[in-house]
């Protein structure tokens, strides 16, 4: 955990994630060897149906084991059920299988849904104990729920890892490995005045890292990559776009000196922006040193610093130097209790943006947001039957950006804002044919002197979603989701209304080698929006089809 700010940056904002089968929430499953972050997608929000071959959990802790991704989603804004859809494509899928087949695997799954919506995608990977190599490519497309709504998109890509060797006693062996990628998608802005206005975007990824296999002693790790995203939107035969270019690069270096365990990084990144109104590009960079020790059996604590500095389109430069502390203290191997302080300055990119919104105005303000205050904590239980952690934290930020619908379209503005968090992620599992997973938050976050809840940051968000197999070969379930009601203005005099949704959907893998799946979305055919203007399906079927070749 103490390591994923120097490792984790550069490699998402190099890779992609080149899935057919696009969800809100449950990111394919392939082998464990390698990661790496999508590219801003078309997402949809459907029910996660989970066959026998693959089980996705909402986090793991010791004793707990399961197949990991090999592209792993970017982190949702609301950390829940809930992240919103660029394009609401309806359709379904589950996780390919986990059986390893060396060298080769090759697989392919198609799938279908209401409003004419079509998949495709294959999947050809290559491995052997020394590297890795694994390439996908899919295409969907849609005719929409309403007038306007039409879209498809088409990818592909591939990720490279190798581990290295060397008689180096400082090197040792390392891991090194690369990304490529491409997405192309088109879609109507069907929310947008005036009406008949069409997006396309193409978005290029590529990375490179390497990192010490060894995680004690000396260890080092570094990555560098770009995303080129370029938006495209046409009205009338008249065509406007941008382009950003987004390079990141990451680098640590760890190291134990006796008891202690001494970790220093940097993190860069900056926006080349290509408006047709011309505005500074945003940039940030983040210097960190920490020295982390066991005070006892039961208890670790780290304490250290960084200094940040960056400017934002409005061409204002900023630093800010930051104390960090964390404490961990393990009762037991069922039970630990996290303790963090660590403010500081983050900066919300383009394509980050535009990935959550796909509805986003071309040309947004981009400013880095400093964190005075981030402290909070966090409880993990584990009795074997019952995982449950519940977390609570308090933010004060300065230019966080909110996002504001209004004439000009969806974008953000920056304010200064206090937020309170407390979040409770968990599962029951009584037997290995039933698993209940389950999780919550209340999220009151207001701007300085404001009354009203801040733009689309609903106060509270839940979801549960049970799996059970009754019978050998078959796995049936059913999912629900609610989110209260969210702000489109600074003031809360506009608001789109919560909702309450249920899935429900079966898989079987009786066939050899093919998982067959299919279920309804929005059972209750509730109506309801992700952003102001852009209403979201309702009642939906979809039938999926994958097979291991």
């Amino acid at each position: 955990m103490m390591m994923r700010i120097l490792i984790c940056a550069a490699v998402a904002a190099a890779c992609c994630t080149f899935q057919g089968t696009l969800r809100a929430q449950d990111p394919p499953a392939t082998p464990d060897t390698v990661r790496s972050r999508e590219l801003p997608r078309l997402e949809i929000p459907e029910i996660t149906i989970v066959g026998k071959k693959a089980i996705t959990l909402p986090f793991a802790r010791k004793g707990e084991i399961y197949d990991v991704p090999l592209y792993e989603a970017p982190p949702p804004d609301s950390g829940l059920l809930t992240d919103r859809p660029p394009l609401d494509l309806p359709g379904g899928s589950l996780p390919r299988y986990e059986q390893r087949e060396m060298p080769w695997r090759v697989s392919a799954e198609a799938s279908a849904g209401r409003f004419g919506s079509l998949g495709l995608r294959g999947y050809v990977d290559y491995h052997t104990q020394a590297w890795n190599l694994s390439t996908t490519g899919g295409y969907r497309r849609t005719d929409g729920h309403v007038a306007g709504s039409s879209g498809s998109e088409f990818d592909v890509g591939g990720k490279y890892t190798s581990l290295v060797s060397t008689d180096n006693d400082l090197l040792g062996s390392f891991r090194l490995n690369g990304d490529l990628g491409y997405r192309h998608d088109e879609f109507g802005m069907y929310g947008a005045v005036p009406a008949g206005t069409n997006r396309d975007r193409d978005m290029y990824a590529v990375g490179a890292g390497l990192s010490s296999i060894r995680r004690s002693g000396l260890v080092f790790d570094f990555a560098l990559g770009a995303e080129i995203f370029s938006v495209d939107d046409g009205l009338a035969g008249i065509d406007s776009g941008i382009t950003v270019t987004t390079p990141t690069l990451t680098a640590g270096v760890t190291a134990d000196i006796g008891v202690a365990r001494l970790m220093t990084g940097f993190r860069y990144t900056n926006s080349s922006l290509d408006y047709q109104n011309g505005l500074p590009s945003p940039s940030l960079y983040t210097i960190e040193g920490a020295v982390q020790w066991r005070i006892s059996e039961s208890f670790f604590i780290k304490t250290g610093g960084e200094f940040s500095g960056g400017t934002g389109t409005d061409d204002v430069s900023r630093t800010r130097l930051a104390p960090l502390a964390e404490l961990e203290w393990e009762v037991n191997p069922g039970k630990k209790f996290t303790f963090w302080f660590r403010p500081g300055m983050t900066l919300t990119s383009y394509p980050d943006l535009a990935g959550k919104i796909p509805f986003l105005a071309r040309e947004i303000m981009m400013i880095p947001e400093e964190r005075t205050v981030d402290a909070g904590g966090s409880v993990w239980y584990n009795s074997g039957m019952l995982t449950l952690e519940g977390s609570g934290g308090f933010t004060k930020s300065t230019n966080r950006p909110l996002i504001v619908t209004d004439s000009t379209g969806i974008h953000p503005e920056f304010a200064e804002t206090w937020q309170t968090v407390l979040k409770i992620e968990g599962s029951v599992k009584p037997s290995d044919r039933f698993r209940i997973d389950f999780n919550g938050v209340v999220r009151p976050a207001r701007e300085q002197g404001g009354d009203s809840q801040i733009p689309m940051t609903p106060l509270g968000e839940a979801g549960v979603q049970a799996g059970f197999d009754p019978i050998p070969g078959w796995n049936f379930t059913a999912a629900s989701r609610y989110w209260y009601k969210q702000n489109v203005d600074r003031e809360g005099d506009l608001a789109i209304g919560g909702v309450f949704l249920v899935d429900v959907g079966a898989s079987t893998d009786l066939i050899p080698h093919v998982l067959i799946s299919g279920g309804i979305h929005n059972l209750f055919d509730r109506k309801y929006s992700w952003w102001s203007g852009y209403p979201a399906r309702g009642l939906d079927l979809f039938f999926s089809v994958k097979a291991r070749l």
